[in-house]
């Protein structure tokens, strides 16, 4: 019998974007690797905080992944911190305050990311 335990942890926003200052937006056409369009965000813009907001309101569920993920539908990429969003879950890349590299990932909607895509 084999058994997974798969812990469950909370993340914070705050620790993600520190040593961010602009992170770059990828919208992907469907089924393909084409970038549909490609647009820098300043940390401090209304969609990363929002982005944020959006992080802060899901803390908990999230699990550890050593997994490898195909193309998301959306990306954002920075220095220490990328996240890739899928039509039903996410996974966040980021480089912890030990300096070690760590992927987790959380079941979401991607209705609820549409803030990114919207031309405001």
């Amino acid at each position: 019998m084999t058994s997974v335990v798969s812990c469950t942890q909370t993340v914070d926003s705050n620790e993600f974007f520190k040593n961010e200052s602009v992170l770059k937006l990828n919208i992907y056409q469907a089924d393909t690797l084409i970038v549909y369009n490609s647009i820098d965000l300043e940390i401090n813009s209304h969609k990363v905080k929002e982005l944020q907001d959006w992080i802060d309101n899901n803390k908990t569920d999230w699990k550890n992944s050593p997994a490898s993920f195909a193309r998301p539908s959306i990306s954002i990429i920075g220095k220490n911190f990328r996240m890739l969003i899928f039509r039903d879950f996410v996974v966040i890349g980021f480089t912890d305050s030990n300096n070690k590299e760590r992927q987790i990932t959380r079941q979401s909607d991607f209705r609820e990311f549409e803030f990114l895509i919207d031309k405001k």
